[in-house]
C-alpha cells in the first residue's frame, strides 16, 4: 500500500487533493490516443488509463500527464526533501483516479439520459443500468469533447467493456461480506486528519480511523466514535484485534494505538 498525502497545518478543510486532481484530470483528458493493432495499422481509441496521458504531447514536448502534475503542484505544496516520494504517490493516485473518473462518467451519462426522460437516478441505480449506443450518444458528459464522445460511447457498448463489467459484477456478488469503506473516496490519511482536527488526537488513532471508515462518517457520534459497522468481516477484524490486545496488554491496552505484532498475529 502506498503512502498518502497529508494536509499541511492539520486542517483538512478547503482544497481536497482527490477532488482537485479529478478536476485537473478531466480538464487535461487526452481524448483520442493512437495505437498500433496486431496488423500493424495505426488506429485511434479513447484514453482509458493514466498512462495514456503520456501519449499526447504539445509541440513543446509537454504531455498531458506533465500538465496534470504541473497544475497539481500549483495547488498544493511539498517540501523539497519529500518531493520525490510525493511525485511517486501522485503517479499512483493519478492511475487510480483516472479509472474512477471514467467509471463515474458512464454512471453520469446514464443519469443524464434518464433525467432527460423524467426519471431521477442516484449513482447506485444508474450503475446497474446500461444504455444503447444511441442513448449514450444523446447523453454527453460535459468534460468529453463532442469529437471524443462517440468513441467513448462505442467503448461502453463494446464486447470488451461489457465482459470486463460482467466479471466485476460477478466478483462482487461472490463476496458475501465485503469490508468496504462507507465514506466515499476520502483516503485514510484525510479521514485521520479530519478526526484529529475535529475531535483531537485521541480520536485519530489508526484503529478508530479504520472503524470510522467502515461505519461511515455520517454515523460518527458527538465524541468522534464510530457508529455500527454493517460488515461482519470488518467488525470481526476489530473484535479479534481488541481481544488480542487485551491479552497482550491487560492493564493498558486501550492506551495503545497499534501493535503491529498483535495485528499480524490476529
Amino acid at each position: 500500500m502506498y503512502r498518502q498525502f497529508k494536509y499541511l497545518g492539520g486542517n483538512p478543510n478547503g482544497y481536497k487533493y482527490g477532488s482537485e486532481l479529478g478536476v485537473i484530470l478531466k480538464r487535461e483528458y487526452p481524448g483520442l490516443v493512437k495505437y498500433m493493432d496486431d496488423s500493424g495499422v495505426t488506429r485511434s481509441r479513447p484514453a482509458l488509463e493514466w498512462e495514456d496521458y503520456y501519449l499526447v504531447h504539445e509541440d513543446e514536448g509537454v504531455s498531458n500527464a506533465d500538465r496534470v502534475k504541473q497544475e497539481f503542484w500549483r495547488c498544493f505544496e511539498v517540501t523539497e526533501s519529500n518531493r520525490v516520494e510525493a511525485d511517486r504517490i501522485l503517479e499512483s493516485y493519478a492511475r487510480r483516479k483516472v479509472k474512477d473518473i471514467l467509471y463515474q462518467a458512464r454512471v453520469d451519462a446514464v443519469k443524464i439520459y434518464y433525467d432527460d426522460h423524467g426519471e431521477e437516478l442516484d449513482d447506485k441505480m444508474a450503475c446497474a443500468r446500461e444504455l444503447t449506443l444511441e442513448q449514450y450518444l444523446a447523453s454527453r458528459v460535459d468534460w468529453f469533447s463532442p469529437t471524443v464522445w462517440p468513441h467513448i460511447c462505442s467503448y461502453w457498448c463494446s464486447k470488451e467493456f461489457k465482459e470486463a463489467r460482467c466479471r466485476g459484477q460477478k466478483s462482487r456478488l461472490q463476496s458475501k461480506d465485503v469490508a468496504q469503506n462507507r465514506g466515499g473516496s476520502r483516503p485514510f490519511t484525510e479521514y485521520r486528519q479530519f478526526l484529529e482536527h475535529k475531535f483531537g488526537p485521541e480520536k485519530a488513532t489508526i484503529m478508530n480511523t479504520y472503524a470510522v471508515m467502515k461505519s461511515g462518517m455520517e454515523n460518527l457520534d458527538e465524541n468522534g466514535n464510530s457508529g455500527a459497522i454493517s460488515s461482519q468481516k470488518a467488525q470481526k477484524h476489530l473484535d479479534d484485534y481488541s481481544t488480542s490486545m487485551k491479552e497482550a496488554y491487560p492493564e493498558n491496552w486501550q492506551d495503545m494505538d497499534l501493535d503491529e505484532r498483535v495485528l499480524y498475529n490476529t
